[in-house]
């Protein structure tokens, strides 16, 4: 069964924080594979994972990275390990488009990954669409991932029917594929209940 309410937590920390912390600089993703393997990793991030280890498999330009060297030049180094917050990277590719560019974000907990969550880049209708840097990321062994049509995505998974898309459980873990319009806008990695 999908746990919405652990989700719904962990997107608001995610949104909330993102409107506080967010630069202008900060860069799309880019790990060396672009694969989600169903409730164990996005991009090479895996849940538990250590805040170093998560920012090196997604690359430069997060957010976080552009903060922890501000402070640690002005003297004052971030430390991450009790924290809960997130970092994230953002398609910076198309400026000044209409709809929304895609984004993925990291949130953490005592300095280790609690929930990945990629987001689509969105067309002038704002329209989910595979397009952008994000569109790279696909389900292991599918053409599917941002942008693709749902219900291809639940008979593929056999995934469980929400209010808001399907998801997918296994072992306290959560893997959930939200829609608009039936199309994927956002994929979501974590844990079903606090830890």
């Amino acid at each position: 069964m999908f746990h919405a309410s652990a989700r719904a937590l962990a997107v608001t920390l995610v949104s909330g924080s993102l409107i506080a912390a967010a630069p202008a600089a900060a860069d799309a993703p880019a790990p060396k594979r672009y694969t989600i393997n169903p409730v164990s990793s996005i991009g090479g991030v895996k849940l538990g994972m250590p805040y170093a280890a998560a920012l090196a498999a997604w690359g430069k330009g997060s957010d976080c990275q552009e903060q922890d060297e501000a402070a640690a030049a002005a003297g004052h180094p971030i430390d991450r390990s009790t924290m809960l917050g997130d970092c994230s990277w953002r398609d910076e590719s198309k400026p000044g488009t209409t709809g929304a560019r895609g984004r993925g974000t990291i949130l953490f907990k005592d300095g280790k990954v609690r929930q990945i969550a990629i987001f689509a880049q969105q067309n002038s209708k704002y329209i989910p669409t595979s397009k952008g840097p994000l569109g790279k990321f696909k389900v292991k062994g599918t053409k599917y991932g941002l942008g693709s049509p749902v219900g291809s995505i639940q008979k593929k998974l056999k995934g469980k029917g929400t209010s808001s898309g399907v998801g997918v459980t296994k072992g306290g873990k959560y893997l959930n594929f939200s829609s608009s319009g039936g199309k994927v806008s956002d994929i979501s990695l974590g844990y079903s209940s606090d830890r």
